[in-house]
């Protein structure tokens, strides 16, 4: 049976989605049907009829998008382990980012660094499963498979995340930031940063740093095992 489809509008501009029974099965900045059309029979390998968007589900892809997770989705032609993949992300809140080791940690394969990063990269629904919260582990925020680094760029600073203080970050090397008065070492995104003052902050380069330092990982964003 072939998936629905329809046009939507998005803070992000205009998003091509396709669903079926299972849940949304695929979603992209296409520059025209025709081009999603073609590219959902290639990669995902079913037909496509196009319909009208109905209210429902363009309610459900702007809380999706605002970090409310109401989208159930077709994983259905992924491996299990990419599957993990994809749904460890969904884990990532809005505002906030995670290395692509994290989620190899998170999923019990922590060697598996590379895989994580080419099965992100295979992503089919963009934007809502959202890859574009994985960056590189030295910080930079990487490529994206859903329109390049300056569109990753502008989707997450749209979510909140202030990338320029991130990025020097990144250059100067450090990788998390510990706060001096509960010796706790997060990610430098993580949602308890915001309410610490900057001078209460201590950055660290590597989790070796901070445990000799005296501090231990944040139980939320979770740097590291605890």
């Amino acid at each position: 049976m072939a998936d629905s489809y329809a046009k939507f509008e998005t803070v992000l501009g205009p998003v091509y989605v396709a669903w079926n029974r299972l849940g949304v099965s695929a979603a992209m900045r296409s520059k025209s049907a025709a081009e999603f059309e073609e590219w959902f029979r290639k990669d995902i390998g079913r037909q496509l009829v196009r319909v009208e968007p109905p209210h429902d589900l363009a309610a459900k892809i702007e809380d999706q998008l605002e970090g409310k997770r109401r989208m159930r989705f077709d994983l259905r032609g992924f491996t299990p382990f990419s599957q993990a993949v994809l749904r460890k992300t969904l884990e990532i809140p809005r505002g906030q980012v995670r290395p692509y080791g994290w989620i190899a940690r998170e999923i019990g394969h922590p060697a598996a660094v590379r895989a994580v990063g080419t099965a992100l990269a295979n992503n089919p629904i963009p934007y809502f499963i959202p890859c574009h919260r994985v960056i590189r582990t030295d910080g930079i925020i990487g490529n994206y498979g859903g329109g390049g680094p300056e569109a990753k760029a502008k989707i997450l600073t749209l979510e909140g995340v202030e990338l320029k203080r991130l990025q020097e970050l990144a250059r100067s090397g450090m990788r998390y930031e510990g706060v001096r008065s509960t010796k706790i070492f997060c990610f430098p995104t993580c949602y308890h940063g915001r309410r610490v003052k900057q001078g209460n902050f201590v950055f660290f380069h590597d989790e070796t740093e901070a445990r000799a330092a005296g501090y231990r990982p944040c139980k939320d964003c979770r740097p590291a095992v605890a």
